[in-house]
């Protein structure tokens, strides 16, 4: 029996805020026919990559040492109950997957605030990055017309640091639990151990223009490519030779 799709397992054949990216063309891991492979179950499920495992296992230690940085603008990250999981209430082909709510002092959802880890051995992360900014509106559309709720702010939590350093964090929490590894992360590190936690806001993402311009725009690709199982069009890519040769049997 297939298992319930959760935060940390989530849909594969409904578009999320990763598939999105692929998509719309707007990630360096994929493009369209990676999005086409993975909605149509056409590769074996891949298990969770070592960093992919790294920040479902260190999300909450981060998402705490972070609460102060919202508590001094008023605010406050919590989880949703549930899943994690929502669907669209028009499309359900389209589903989020929230990491924290964003709350301000009455209690009422504001945003959402989505955590990351990264690997700042030899570079520094890029606040600029349009997957990231990409998946956090999708999934804020898809709340907001789920729950009703106005969202307005939008947020990135990252924890950088060299993956030696990922691998002290994960053994401290290992064997001391998650309490003290929330202690140790919420200190100021020396620089030259290249490893923070910061958060950025975004208030440039728009719901409303995703909504208009865009879901509509990912429905259509899900019912032209995936309801009819038609191949998008070619693109050089890896998964599109693989989609090619095996259509050539």
């Amino acid at each position: 029996m297939k298992p319930e799709p959760n935060r940390d397992a989530p849909p594969t054949d409904t578009i999320g805020g990763t598939a999105a990216t692929y998509i719309l063309g707007r990630s360096k891991w994929g493009g369209p026919h990676k999005a086409y492979r993975k909605l149509c179950s056409m590769d074996p499920v891949i298990p969770p990559t070592s960093r992919m495992l790294r920040g479902i296992k260190l999300e909450d230690a981060i998402a705490q040492a972070a609460q102060p940085y919202f508590h001094k603008r008023g605010r406050h990250i919590g989880e949703l109950l549930g899943s994690g999981v929502i669907y669209h209430p028009e499309h359900s082909c389209i589903h989020s997957t929230i990491d924290r709510m964003v709350y301000d002092e009455s209690g009422k959802p504001v945003g959402i605030c989505e955590i990351k880890t990264f690997d700042s051995t030899r570079n520094q992360f890029d606040w600029s990055r349009h997957d990231y900014w990409t998946q956090t509106a999708h999934y804020g559309t898809v709340l907001s017309a789920a729950e009703g709720c106005e969202l307005t702010e939008f947020y990135l939590t990252v924890l950088a640091a060299p993956e030696t350093q990922f691998n002290v964090f994960l053994s401290i929490q290992d064997s001391l639990g998650k309490d003290a590894l929330v202690e140790v992360l919420s200190r100021d590190f020396p620089s030259y151990l290249r490893t923070s936690i910061e958060c950025g806001v975004e208030n440039i993402v728009n719901i409303d223009n995703y909504a208009r311009d865009v879901i509509p725009q990912l429905v259509g690709w899900y019912d032209k490519h995936i309801r009819n199982r038609l191949v998008p069009d070619p693109d050089g890519s890896d998964e599109c030779k693989k989609t090619l040769l095996e259509m050539r049997g």
